[in-house]
């Protein structure tokens, strides 16, 4: 998820959490929990969120107020599973509803969708309703096996190589990048 969001964000941009506040690991990967070192605040990446309605759900109107306030939203984030929140998952319809709603609202940003703990858990995924890029967790599928470490990123060519090239070098090829 650090390398999806890594390869796309540069000094001066924003990353915008459309689901809330992220769960414990991204806020240290973002700078805003923990003492860890190169955060996206060490880089100069600004960040946002929209805070949920008490039922759970993407409050739309107080996001799109947010989103139109601020100029340098590069990403928009969507996590799919609670993380260690008490609120539903998202299903794939709402999120296709949230892809459709940032593409009215801001249609360059790039919406990513952290997935982890959504795969295998519906027959179509985020990607199908026009999300640019999502990553996820190989050791936390369904089933708990198959992968011991490790994860994915899947999307738009031009924004996985992105990613690849920050987890490498540019111009360096892994395989399956």
């Amino acid at each position: 998820i650090t390398t999806a969001l890594m390869g796309q964000l540069r000094p001066g941009d924003m990353l915008f959490y459309l689901t809330g506040m992220p769960y414990d690991t991204i806020q240290q990967v973002i700078g805003i929990a923990g003492s860890n070192t190169s955060t996206m605040k060490e880089w100069g990446i600004d960040f946002d969120y929209a805070p949920l309605l008490d039922n759970g759900k993407v409050d739309y109107q107080a996001a799109e107020e947010k989103m139109k306030q601020d100029k340098n939203i590069k990403v928009v984030a969507i996590q799919r599973s609670r993380g260690y929140s008490s609120r539903e998952t998202f299903t794939v319809a709402e999120i296709a509803e949230m892809i459709s709603f940032v593409k009215k609202v801001l249609p360059n940003a790039i919406i990513f969708i952290d997935n982890c703990y959504g795969e295998f858990s519906e027959t179509e995924e985020a990607t199908f309703y026009g999300a640019d890029i999502m990553a996820g967790s190989l050791f936390k599928n369904a089933g708990a096996g198959f992968a011991k470490t490790g994860g994915y990123i899947v999307g738009k060519e031009k924004l996985i190589e992105n990613a690849a090239n920050r987890l490498l070098i540019p111009g360096g090829r892994a395989e399956g990048a």
